[in-house]
């Protein structure tokens, strides 16, 4: 069940990785971090 979560944010940090390389030239550091926190938090609650 934990691998698996870990599993699932691994590869949703990739995607979101990927899309902020592709988007994100205007983000500062902060909102970049920002965005992370609000990912997991929302995967962790869906």
């Amino acid at each position: 069940e934990v691998a698996l979560k870990e599993e699932i944010v691994a590869g949703f940090d990739r995607t979101l990785n990927k899309w902020l390389s592709a988007h994100g030239r205007g983000l500062t550091p902060d909102q970049r971090k920002a965005l992370f926190f609000v990912n997991r938090r929302y995967m962790q609650t869906h």
